[in-house]
């Protein structure tokens, strides 16, 4: 019964470093991707906005 418990206990805590380590993981990087993300966003948008204003001047 004791066994029991301190394999119960340490599966417990096991889990909860592993999601840890996998949250953290995550986040750094979905801050990578945002930058990455963020960059490539900002590309289209330009490209955009000169198709917009070019569009504008021939108007």
């Amino acid at each position: 019964m004791k066994n029991l418990l301190l394999k119960a206990i340490f599966g417990i805590i096991g889990m909860f470093v592993a999601f840890l380590g996998a949250m953290i993981v995550m986040l750094y990087i979905m801050r990578l991707g945002a930058e990455q993300i963020y960059k490539e966003l900002r590309k289209i948008a330009d490209k955009q906005f000169e198709k917009i204003s070019y569009s504008v001047e021939t108007m």
